[in-house]
C-alpha cells in the first residue's frame, strides 16, 4: 500500500510534533519508524509500508488525528468560555459608576439586578444571562426633590420580564421594590403586598440606608398596599397606605 502527499508532508508532521502533546509526538515518531522507503517523484513523496507495520501505521495516524481534533475542540471551548461576558462587564455597559453599585443579586442564574446610589436618589440595573454571558438590559432611576424634607421612607419599583415574551401569556415577571430610609430610628421595613407581609432587606452604604424586596408580581403599583417602618425595639415610626380605594 502507498500513501501519496505533497513533498512538505513530512515537514508538516514535524511542525505538528513541536506544537502537540507528548502522545502525538509518539505517534509521529512511530510513523517515521514504520517508513521503510521514501521515493520522491515529480514533487510528491511516496511512502511504502510493509507487512504488519500497516496496522500500526493506520492506528498511529488515527490516534494522532483524534488528538489533533480533540485539541481543536478544547481550544474552541476555551474561546467560547472567554467570550462569556461576566456580570461585572455588564455593569460597565450600563454606564453607571460601579463604585456606586451597593448590591447585586442573581435570580436562578437567569436574570440579575443591581442597586446603585446617586447623590439625590438611587436606582436599579437589570441584566439577563444569555448564551454570550451576562448582558445589560436597562436601568430605572429615582431622584428625590432637592428642596423640602424627604419622606422618612421613600418608595419606588422596577418590573421586568424574565426570559423571552410569550404570546400564550405564560410569562414570568420580577419586581424590585426599593426605597431609602431617611429616619435614623427606623431599622426595619415591612411591605404588605398581595395581602402578605414581607420584611424588606436593609442595605447600608456611606452612612445611607436603603430597603429592597424582590417579588414575582407584575403590576406592582396595584398590589402593594402599605409600607411600615419600625425601630429596633418594634416601635412603629412610619406608616404609609398606598392605593386606597376612593
Amino acid at each position: 500500500m502507498e500513501y501519496k502527499g505533497k513533498d512538505n508532508f513530512k515537514d508538516e508532521l514535524h511542525n505538528q510534533r513541536k506544537s502537540s502533546s507528548g502522545t502525538l509526538v509518539w505517534c509521529i515518531k512511530e510513523f517515521e519508524c514504520l517508513v521503510n522507503q521514501a521515493l520522491f517523484l515529480n514533487g510528491y513523496v511516496t511512502v511504502k509500508v510493509k507487512g504488519d507495520s500497516l496496522n500500526k501505521l493506520v492506528f498511529a495516524i488515527i490516534l494522532a488525528t483524534g488528538l489533533f481534533i480533540a485539541g481543536c475542540t478544547d481550544d474552541q471551548a476555551n474561546d467560547i468560555e472567554q467570550d462569556q461576558k461576566t456580570i461585572e462587564e455588564a455593569m460597565l455597559d450600563s454606564g453607571i459608576d460601579t463604585d456606586n453599585i451597593i448590591y447585586t443579586e442573581k435570580i436562578k442564574g437567569e436574570d440579575a439586578f443591581s442597586i446603585y446610589q446617586i447623590t439625590n436618589g438611587y436606582g436599579i440595573i437589570n441584566y439577563a444571562n444569555t448564551n454570550k454571558g451576562w448582558q445589560y438590559r436597562g436601568a430605572s432611576g429615582f431622584k428625590q426633590s432637592a428642596s423640602g424634607k424627604p419622606e422618612p421612607v421613600t418608595f419606588g419599583t422596577a418590573t421586568w420580564l424574565m426570559g423571552d415574551y410569550s404570546s400564550k401569556g405564560d410569562n414570568t415577571y420580577k419586581t424590585v421594590f426599593i426605597g431609602e430610609i431617611h429616619e435614623a430610628e427606623i431599622s426595619k421595613v415591612i411591605l404588605e403586598v398581595n395581602h402578605g407581609k414581607y420584611n424588606a432587606k436593609i442595605l447600608t452604604n456611606d452612612n445611607r440606608k436603603f430597603w429592597t424586596h424582590l417579588s414575582d408580581v407584575e403590576d406592582a403599583q396595584s398590589v402593594i398596599s402599605k409600607i411600615s417602618g419600625y425601630s429596633s425595639d418594634g416601635k412603629l415610626i412610619y406608616e404609609n397606605y398606598l392605593n386606597l380605594p376612593e
